[in-house]
């Protein structure tokens, strides 16, 4: 459950920064940060990290659904939205007041969370 879990929720944010959902936003938000394209060894890279950390997050996750003693998809997601709660919508909201990141920037990211948090708990509470 957990490699499905993590695998899902790659898929699900390689579409959400597709530039069919949200990709095109989402760049001209981040502005001069992506003016070249990676190259393949750098993307290939990134990539394998990202695949890591989201492991790492899914694992705290179902961690997290084990304590809260979730059995249903509908428990799980709510297990899901308190943590992006606590820990995702609060950072991201700290990113708009000190760093003054745009809002529509953190909410595109905070979202991904939100959603990648709630298919992966789904996931590892019905698995």
């Amino acid at each position: 459950a957990l490699l499905v879990s993590t695998i899902a929720s790659l898929l699900v944010v390689t579409a959400w920064y597709s530039d069919y959902v949200l990709g095109k936003k989402w760049r001209s938000y981040m502005g001069n940060l992506f003016t070249t394209q990676p190259s393949t060894k750098s993307m290939i890279k990134m990539f394998v990290s990202q695949f890591a950390l989201t492991l790492i997050t899914n694992f705290i996750l179902a961690r997290a659904l084990f304590y809260a003693d979730a059995t249903t998809w509908t428990q799980g997601v709510a297990v899901a939205i308190a943590l992006w709660i606590a820990f995702i919508a609060t950072v991201e909201a700290g990113t708009i007041v000190w760093e003054k990141k745009p809002w529509k920037l953190a909410a595109i990211n905070s979202g991904a969370y939100l959603v990648t948090f709630i298919v992966s708990a789904i996931i590892l509470t019905v698995w």
